[in-house]
């Protein structure tokens, strides 16, 4: 069996976000000659762990299939002091694939369990971030090492949320890689690596060495490189470091102004962003209801304004009186005065007040008054406040949420 060591250049890793210790985490990649563990074998794993302050790759190469059971006892006996694993996909491949290979193998303690029924830990659109996205429990075993619970950070799954950002059709590791802006050397698919290493088995050809070592070398540094990708999931999880400014914005006279809103992001994107969302209610006409624009770590969100009329829906109906020929509700303290044949009581869909203006949207009722075309209208709109441009920071939760809206 052959076994290497190279040292790799700093990498900003973003333990925070990912939820792990660098100390403590191991990156892995295996290669294999099939995808049945029953009829295929392991013959190269790849890890990158940081030691001495430094980032080392190591790389475990078989140089003949029998050398499996080897390969696979080296390489859980060093990672059994790590207490995080990261992969790309391993949840579904790379660990299942182990583990059947360690109990086919017979090997007594050495067991690489299944990922949990966890789920990569997103939360949905609306809900609060979750800066732990990925984190799963693996439990792991080997002997003669005690059992310990290490924790399976999937970026597959992680990252799964770009799936949303316009043009992104796949979500492989390569085109991650293009989203991330690194560019691999490494051509070969995992094909071409199963019968490589059939070849290499029989001829110890040491240009099909390198070339595995290659593709492997490029599918661990790979991954490396999405790490910052964790600025898209920031988004997606509405998490950013403040609202820095909004105002009312005419782009020519006598327009309708817009509203924008510029947030300064926790890490900048790899390249530029542009999304718009658009809404099917009548209110709006299917109009676009919300530009993103993102560059470096600043964000800016546009609300074209609707000049119109909506209703402001008072919470409690019992209190209110519906008055059909003014088509508006007032308080029962009030209707007492108006004569019974002019009012009737409120119901939920008509306790409400009309109201004329220049609105904006938001996914759901977080800015008040909110107002809406009917009770059953899936469009909320508010009004521009002198408020927002002297406290930008009053906007957190309709930004949080439009984050999450962008990417859900």
């Amino acid at each position: 069996m052959i076994k290497t060591t190279s040292v790799l250049p700093d990498f900003p890793d973003f333990h925070e976000f990912y939820g792990y210790t660098p100390e403590k985490a191991l990156f892995f990649d295996i290669e294999t000659t099939g995808l049945s563990h029953k009829s295929a074998c392991v013959f190269l794993i790849g890890t990158i762990h940081l030691e001495n302050g430094s980032w080392q790759l190591t790389q475990y190469l078989a140089e003949h299939a029998a050398e499996e059971k080897q390969l696979l006892e080296t390489f859980l006996s060093d990672a059994a002091p790590y207490d995080t694993l990261i992969h790309f996909n391993g949840s579904t491949f790379d660990v299942p694939f182990l583990n059947a290979k360690a109990n086919a193998y017979e090997l007594t303690g050495i067991s690489l369990h299944g990922v949990s029924g966890k789920s990569s830990g997103r939360q949905s659109a609306e809900k609060s971030a979750c800066q732990t996205s990925g984190a799963a429990h693996v439990p792991f075993s080997t002997h003669p090492f005690t059992a310990a619970e290490k924790n399976s950070l999937d970026l597959y799954r992680t990252l799964s949320v770009l799936r949303h950002l316009p043009g992104q059709t796949s979500l492989k590791q390569s085109a991650l890689e293009k989203l991330a802006g690194w560019q691999r050397t490494d051509t070969l698919s995992g094909k071409h690596m199963a019968a490589m290493f059939r070849s290499f088995d029989k001829t110890q050809d040491q240009e099909l060495l390198q070339l595995m070592l290659l593709h492997n070398h490029d599918d661990l540094v790979g991954m490396t490189n999405l790490l910052p990708l964790a600025a898209y999931c920031m988004l997606a999880d509405g998490d950013f470091i403040d609202v820095r400014s909004c105002f009312l914005r005419s782009d020519e006279k006598d327009a309708v102004p817009s509203l924008e809103v510029t947030i300064q992001l926790r890490a900048p994107l790899p390249t530029p962003l542009s999304l718009s969302h658009f809404s099917d209610d009548p209110a709006v006409s299917c109009s676009c209801v919300c530009d993103m624009i993102v560059k470096n770590s600043t964000a800016v969100l546009r609300f074209p304004g609707f000049p119109c009329e909506l209703k402001y829906f008072f919470p409690d109906y019992k209190n209110y009186c519906y008055l059909p020929l003014e088509d508006q509700a007032i308080h029962k303290s009030v209707a007492s005065y108006i004569d019974k044949e002019y009012r009737v009581p409120a119901k939920a869909a008509t306790c409400y007040t009309r109201k004329s203006d220049i609105f904006y949207w938001q996914p759901q009722p977080l800015l008040s008054p909110d107002f809406r075309a009917s009770f059953d209208a899936k469009a909320h709109f508010f009004e521009y406040s002198e408020n927002f441009s002297h406290q930008p920071d009053l906007l957190h939760p309709l930004v949080q949420c439009c984050f999450q809206r962008f990417f859900s």
